[in-house]
């Protein structure tokens, strides 16, 4: 089953009007997943790394996927299953799309 791995790190940009950095990433399995959170610059580089809650929340998650954070720097990661079906969720399946070609299609 695919998963959105959605990054939220908190950033205030009065200039653009941003209140966080979004980052998403594509993976094909829930093991995929659980790697590339704990592998993420925000828990690796972390002034103090919380491997274990990190390592135990990962280990909680259930194939729905869930939540990890907020990381010291108060950065939230989201693992959110994206159904194959594009008819099940729409969203989660244009997110899929545009990640895997680079664009914007949907």
């Amino acid at each position: 089953m695919p998963y959105i791995i959605t990054t939220r790190t908190p950033y205030h940009d009065e200039e653009h009007g941003a209140d966080s950095i979004d980052t998403r990433t594509a993976v094909a399995t829930l093991d995929e997943a659980r790697h590339a959170v704990f592998c993420t610059d925000a828990v690796t580089l972390a002034p103090t790394p919380d491997y274990a809650r990190v390592a135990n929340r990962l280990h909680e998650m259930t194939e729905a996927g869930g939540t990890v954070g907020p990381l010291p720097d108060g950065t939230v990661i989201e693992v959110k299953h994206a159904p194959l079906n594009p008819f099940a969720d729409a969203q989660a399946w244009c997110e899929i799309y545009n990640r895997h070609h680079g664009a914007h299609a949907c």
